[in-house]
């Protein structure tokens, strides 16, 4: 969770769920609302990356229907320039690669492959420190460290067009509507296909905001299925 304090000023706060269970969600705070009021509430804006998986547990588990979701992976996607570079979806690494220079994107990197090394059995690690309490520097720092860009993600990704809002809001309530089926399939290769439909990506290619060289929002020139495939790869594995 994400709470601002001033002019670029930012408090991270953890909450965990592991030990309070549904109290973690129905405890209102000083404002009078609960992590559940807000996450319902469809006036509050809630940023995700790829709202799928998180909106299919908390739905699931905790009884929570997400409202007021955009997903900053339906913006970056949604913002590349023909149907053909829209075939897949971006993982978080390359948006936030994308987003970082220098030493900011060192230290982001090296505290994504630290927590990696704790958590990921592939890695080594167990899945049982986030089990651990109280959780290590280096847990907090690799839970922090997947959510702290996205608002500049938000920003940069943003085409701030009433239309683009009312797409983006209604591809990231199609997401969330998706994942609360019971034939929802959290995994598969099947998700790092885009979801635009074909009247969705005419309109993209028409908007004045989307149009310009074939390129994704990345830089990056879609001129060969290559490319293409290499996108792909970065979204299944999330490199």
């Amino acid at each position: 969770m994400v709470t601002t304090l001033g002019a670029g000023e930012r408090r991270f706060s953890i909450i965990d769920i592991h030990t309070h269970q549904r109290s973690a969600f129905t405890t209102t705070g000083s404002c009078g609302k609960s992590p559940k009021d807000i996450l319902e509430s469809p006036h509050i804006l809630k940023v995700f990356f790829d709202v799928r998986n998180d909106s299919d547990a908390l739905h699931h588990h905790y009884g929570i229907n997400l409202q007021g979701i955009r997903d900053v992976q339906v913006m970056e996607s949604a913002g590349r320039t023909t149907t053909y570079s829209r075939k897949f979806n971006s993982g978080l690494s390359k948006c936030i690669n994308g987003l970082l220079t220098g030493q900011e994107q060192t230290r982001w990197k090296h505290s994504k492959d630290l927590g990696e090394r704790l958590w990921n059995p592939e890695k080594g690690g167990s899945y049982g420190v986030f089990n651990i309490r109280p959780l290590s520097p280096e847990v907090l720092a690799y839970c922090v460290g997947d959510v702290q860009y996205l608002p500049r993600l938000y920003r940069k990704f943003s085409k701030g067009t009433a239309r683009w809002n009312a797409l983006i809001a209604q591809a990231s309530e199609s997401r969330v509507a998706t994942s609360q089926r019971p034939s929802y399939s959290p995994h598969g290769g099947h998700k790092a296909l885009s979801t635009w439909t074909l009247e969705q990506n005419k309109l993209l290619n028409t908007w004045p905001e989307v149009r310009g060289p074939a390129r994704d929002c990345f830089g990056v020139d879609y001129k060969d299925e290559e490319q293409l495939n290499d996108d792909f790869a970065d979204a299944y594995f999330g490199i």
